[in-house]
């Protein structure tokens, strides 16, 4: 009876001791707060950065692993095969060099990519600066409080649109046909810009006919962010393999933001020089701009 005790008692001793490690080794990790709040924040002012830093595929991103030492089946071929002998474009493990890299389709979708970023950025910079031309020189005329009001109202109504229809729109009328919507849409808003000022220069003011052409042009932007959705799963479908989304993503960064830092530039200069020699009328620039956005459409 003695020699059943004490086993007993040392095995209870034991797990009593081994409580506290027990304890502390399932005790939870804090949750990072704050760099959650800086990821979420990301994924909401800039889409495209946020799937860099957590795609949204990760069969794209994770690798199967190769089992070791295992019996060999039925398909396995009897000789063994050299890693050289199939290019590195073909093992999905493999991220290929630059001049494999840059394929037919991952040039198109780069294209496509930097014409939306550059019409983007061009209507984001001539919206104000339209708003507050004075009318004799090809603008409205708008108080400072007003163009706030507007860009903002509109910042909301996108935000919630997005939110609520992005998805069941791209899914139900498909990534192919929402891009080119969108750049149909972004010759509708760069052809109302001087629409809205020939009804401002006939009324004198901004009347009731230049408050529905502009609701009917700021609602074309909804369209058009639909689209850096449908932009961004062409560019890693476009991907010669798994390997290579991370590197065809970067490249799309690049891009878009040499065409983000270049158009504000180019599309303010082209209003000035239009108003200031009277170019086509002064409306030289909205014509380029269409003639931007129509480039697009054939590169789809």
């Amino acid at each position: 009876m003695l020699n059943e005790e004490v086993p007993a008692r040392s095995q209870s001793e034991a797990e009593t001791r081994s409580q506290p490690h027990d304890n502390a080794a399932t005790k939870r990790t804090p949750i990072p707060k704050f760099q959650l709040f800086i990821l979420l924040l990301i994924q909401f002012a800039e889409p495209m950065t946020a799937l860099v830093i957590y795609p949204p595929s990760p069969s794209a991103v994770e690798r199967p692993k190769k089992a070791k030492n295992t019996a060999p089946t039925e398909t396995d071929p009897l000789l063994p095969v050299s890693e050289n002998a199939a290019p590195a474009a073909a093992n999905p493990d493999t991220v290929p060099p630059l001049r494999e890299l840059l394929t037919r389709n991952v040039r198109i979708a780069l294209l496509n990519h930097a014409l939306l970023s550059f019409c983007d950025m061009a209507h984001d910079s001539m919206m104000p600066l339209v708003f507050s031309t004075p009318i004799s020189l090809g603008g409205l005329g708008l108080k400072p409080y007003d163009i706030g009001l507007i860009m903002g109202l509109c910042g909301i109504s996108n935000a919630i649109v997005q939110v609520v229809l992005g998805g069941q729109i791209i899914r139900y009328f498909g990534p192919r046909r929402v891009f080119i919507g969108a750049f149909c849409a972004f010759s509708l808003i760069f052809s109302a810009y001087p629409l809205l000022n020939i009804l401002a220069r006939r009324a004198g003011r901004v009347d009731a006919a230049v408050l529905v052409v502009l609701v009917c042009q700021l609602s074309g932007s909804f369209i058009v962010y639909f689209s850096f959705a449908a932009t961004m799963l062409f560019i890693m479908h476009s991907a010669p393999n798994r390997a290579s989304v991370g590197s065809v993503t970067g490249l799309s960064q690049m891009v878009g933001t040499v065409a983000r830092s270049v158009a504000p530039s180019i599309a303010s200069s082209l209003f000035a020089l239009s108003a200031k020699h009277n170019l086509a009328g002064g409306y030289l620039v909205y014509i380029v701009l269409v003639g931007v956005a129509c480039c697009a459409v054939p590169a789809r």
